[in-house]
């Protein structure tokens, strides 16, 4: 470690997370159809898009936090590593 440059570092943490791209991978290629999907799913269900409304964007904000918490928690076990 006390070799380590910013680079190797870099690359270290890149291989880790490199199993999480095939399902990042997999959201992006995912991701037209899921908003057609949702798009017409609120503009044919008014109870789906007053829900919207209402609590849709708690629930965006519930997953950020949720996903920067784990990204987060990896840094800091990474670090201690």
């Amino acid at each position: 470690m006390e070799t380590w440059t910013d680079t190797s570092i870099i690359g270290d943490v890149f291989l880790t997370m490199a199993p999480y791209f095939k399902s990042y991978t997999q959201y992006c290629n995912n991701y037209p159809a899921c908003i057609s999907f949702y798009n017409r799913k609120k503009t044919s269900n008014p109870k789906f898009a007053k829900f919207l409304e209402v609590d849709f964007h708690f629930f965006v904000f519930f997953c950020f936090v949720i996903k920067m918490n784990f990204f987060f928690q990896f840094l800091v076990d990474e670090s201690s590593n």
